[in-house]
């Protein structure tokens, strides 16, 4: 029978805390109502968490990949591409890579079939499958064979593509596939989920087998990315500390690395960024913030209602009830409200989690797995046990307290409980207003930088603008004059098309909207070369005559490009006016040559000068531009822009058809409009803001129940001196006021404890502001502002209340 008390004694206490929980159904709704908010707020959140930060990634030992990128101290980043000299090198570091793979980036035109098709594709050495751990599904691999210039055309499909486009063939393997208008040779299909970027649909030989002429060894030829998987045993710090000595040495003795270095990744870091990382963590964070105000505001619940049951708690002990058999009726109860919030949290979480995964941007890696798993339903009862015990203990340990003789004593007046417990009560108030600061200053200093990014001139006129990529595939458009005719033949007829304005193309969109972004470094005709002087680094666009009228891109001094910059014309060159004030800061930029020295290095005369954009985003700073005209530096792939009298959407089915007027096997590619290229860019801060918001309000919520619930209490405690001091000819302001500077005092103490935390954690922010300082004071204050107004009206609804108390009638139950 002693083994079975403990039980017995948890049922009865368990069966005893439902039934006064069904005897007050408000009571009980409100308190589970705040948990499963809290709760519900935490599950969606680590939901989210759990996909994109904790799930390991679906490749063999994923732990050993690691991506070997470029330090640039010039650029602040240590995420920058690598020269394949610098992957020549990590090949033969055996003792630290088992495989280290040269893989770019890339798309291809599918041609065969009715419509043609852009897909994301990847280039790759032979070495990639099997850093990646990856087993061919049908077929094999690329060997060294496959990896050489002008090697056989052979390809790799993935998992995705074989099933959407061949229909899950299982003799796919040897058929031919239309790859810009050439046949290339399936020769194996990659198993699910072993193919990374995991966007990637089919994978081509990278060419860079057999002997590497000069300029792909040329160190500062920084065109590839890398891979690599670290040998059993060997630490990704180990390897870091070996590839920093030897990115040291070659930057001693080549005069063009000067100021760069190595720096490897994990892959699963790599994957997700600094930037995303700290905004899942400090959602989570806010998350938990909600769930400790949550937790106070049913400890206060609780209180009070021990407060009430104090009669029935001092019988029990006068019955022989131990301390610890009271403390423990009351954690069955926290236990109870705990388990039906954690059931209506997870349920809140199920639906949260979809609702973030509708409205988040799908380029956040993992965000399509985030659902209710056993690591989410784990973390959820955690949560429910954590709130047990932090809602439970202090009503328990102050029950278990209660003396049965003063309870007796005290019990017809009313007055011990509100002597007793008002200062534990006041206190944990304090601490619900102090966190809600800290929400509240963290979402507004989030809704000041989203403001400010969205105000920020991008430099292009963004309305009806209409974006797409286009890749001239080499076996039709061979030569210069083949890339040059065909673009302007397909911007001409687009231009032709009804409801357009006009049309161009470029090379790169401005705010990371798409294209080929390289930087390149210039110096000014007759400017000793580095080290005898400094270079000036610039982005590089290659642009059509019409570009800057299409985009709405102010000309500043000089001309736009016209026709007659033509292939065997004057070389000439268009820089932005950041460029010309940094290059020539008389402000005598036309006419003078400049030269990109460590790659065309050809002279170019001047032009024109051009506003300013933001290529990297709106929160990027403005960084210096040049454009060369198409005609004398065509590439093959570029997006093209167009200007329409209306909507641009409405429009795509005749840009679509002007341009297949041109050529039938053209595919287009990332369309989009420019208005949605900056929705795009603001999708992730306008997620986090609003979320933050959302928390913020909730947390004011909270304090603003807590508030009123601790005053309207007090005034029920204090009914009977109320009544003397009106009796006694007290002004209904007076005794008004009194009870507001209660809560006064209460706000006080949170506004000073919570300013002082909130000073401290949202510096953790602070990369994710634009121009706004971690420690605004503005924002400090506006939140302060709004805390001492909510505090104020949820004090003023019992103060009013009490000024309306009848003396005649309080002193006639006395």
């Amino acid at each position: 029978m002693r083994t079975f008390t403990p039980l017995r004694t948890l049922g009865q206490d368990l069966r005893y805390g439902a039934r006064l929980l069904r005897r007050s159904p408000g009571w009980t709704f409100v308190a589970v109502l705040t948990l499963a908010l809290g709760i519900g707020a935490n599950t969606a959140i680590f939901g989210v968490v759990q996909a994109v930060l904790l799930r390991p990634l679906p490749y063999p030992a994923s732990d050993r990949l690691v991506v070997p990128c470029t330090i640039f101290e010039r650029l602040r980043t240590d995420t920058g591409t690598v020269a394949y000299a610098d992957i020549v090198d990590w090949k033969a570091e055996r003792g630290l890579f088992d495989a280290v793979a040269a893989y770019n980036l890339s798309t291809a035109d599918i041609t065969d079939g009715a419509e043609p098709e852009r897909v994301q594709a990847l280039r790759v050495d032979e070495e990639y499958f099997g850093a990646i751990g990856a087993r061919p599904l049908l077929g094999r691999f690329f060997v060294p064979e496959d990896n050489v210039q002008n090697g056989p055309r052979v390809v790799v499909l993935s998992h995705k593509l074989w099933t959407r486009r061949f229909g899950s063939d299982p003799g796919v393997v040897g058929k031919a596939i239309e790859l810009f208008g050439v046949p290339a040779t399936i020769i194996g299909v990659a198993a699910p989920d072993s193919i990374w970027p995991g966007n990637v649909e089919l994978v081509r030989p990278l060419g860079t087998g057999g002997a590497p002429d000069a300029n792909m060894l040329r160190r500062d030829n920084h065109s590839y990315r890398a891979l690599a998987r670290l040998r059993p045993g060997v630490t990704i710090e180990q390897a870091q500390a070996k590839l920093t000595l030897m990115g040291t040495a070659i930057a001693g003795r080549e005069a063009n690395r000067a100021g760069t270095n190595w720096k490897l990744h994990a892959l699963d870091a790599y994957v997700v960024g600094t930037s995303l990382r700290q905004t899942l963590w400090v959602l989570l964070g806010a998350a938990l913030l909600v769930l400790a105000i949550a937790c106070v505001n049913v400890t206060n619940l609780l209180l009070a209602r021990g407060i009430a049951r104090e009669r029935e708690i001092a019988v029990r002990a006068a019955l022989g009830a131990g301390r610890w058999r009271i403390a423990g009726q009351f954690l069955a109860e926290s236990a109870l409200l705990s388990a039906a919030g954690g059931l209506a949290g997870v349920f809140l979480g199920f639906w949260g989690i979809e609702a973030l995964v509708l409205v988040a941007p799908q380029d956040i890696p993992g965000i399509g797995q985030a659902h209710v798993d056993a690591r989410v339903l784990a973390f959820s009862v955690g949560l429910c046990l954590v709130t047990t015990v932090l809602a439970g203990l202090a009503p328990a340990f102050r029950a278990a307290r209660v003396a049965p003789m003063q309870s007796f004593h005290e019990a017809g007046r009313g007055a011990s409980g509100g002597l007793r417990s008002g200062r534990l009560r006041s206190v944990l108030v304090v601490c619900e207003l102090a966190l809600a600061i800290v929400l509240l200053t963290g979402a507004g200093l989030l809704v000041r930088s989203v403001s400010r990014t969205v105000n920020v001139d991008p430099g292009v006129v963004l309305e009806n603008v209409l974006t797409a990529r286009i890749t001239l595939p080499p076996a039709r458009y061979a030569t210069d004059a083949q890339i040059v005719d065909g673009f302007d033949r397909v911007t001409e007829s687009i231009r032709r098309a009804p409801g357009v304005v006009t049309a161009s193309a470029t090379s790169s969109l401005p705010l990371a909207g798409g294209g080929l972004y390289l930087t390149r470094v210039f110096l000014r005709e007759n400017q000793p070369e580095p080290p005898a002087s400094a270079d000036t680094q610039s982005g590089w666009s290659v642009v059509q005559p019409g570009y800057f009228a299409t985009m709405g891109i102010p000309i500043v001094e000089g001309r736009a490009f016209t026709a007659l910059d033509a292939a065997n014309s004057t070389q000439v060159i268009i820089i932005s006016r950041a460029m010309a004030k940094q290059m020539f800061p008389d402000g005598r930029p036309l006419g003078r040559r400049i030269r990109s020295w460590r790659d065309e290095n050809r002279y170019r005369e001047i032009v024109g000068v051009v506003g300013d954009l933001r290529y990297n985003g709106l929160a990027a700073d403005i960084s210096n531009n040049v454009y060369v005209p198409h005609t004398q530096r065509p590439w093959n792939a570029l997006t093209v822009v167009v200007r329409t009298r209306t909507d641009p959407r409405t429009l795509l089915t005749s840009v679509r058809d002007a341009i297949w007027l041109v050529d039938r096997k053209l595919p287009l590619a990332s369309v989009q409009t420019m208005q949605q290229v900056m929705d795009t860019e603001m999708a992730r801060p306008r997620l986090t803001m609003f979320l933050l918001v959302l928390f913020g309000f909730a947390a004011l919520a909270l304090a603003a129940i807590g508030t009123y619930g601790i005053v309207a209490y007090s005034v029920t405690q204090r009914t009977r001196e109320i009544g003397i001091r009106m009796a006694l000819g007290a002004l209904r302001t007076r005794v008004v006021a009194t009870i507001v500077w209660q809560a006064l005092r209460l706000a006080a103490a949170g506004l000073v404890c919570g300013g002082v935390a909130a000073l401290a954690l949202t510096r953790v922010l602070a990369s994710l502001l634009f121009e706004v300082d971690a420690t605004d004071p503005e924002v400090l204050g506006a939140a302060a502002m709004l805390l001492l107004g909510v505090v104020l009206t949820a004090a003023c609804i019992p103060a009013s209340r009490a000024s309306r108390v009848d003396p005649v009638t309080t002193l006639r139950c006395e």
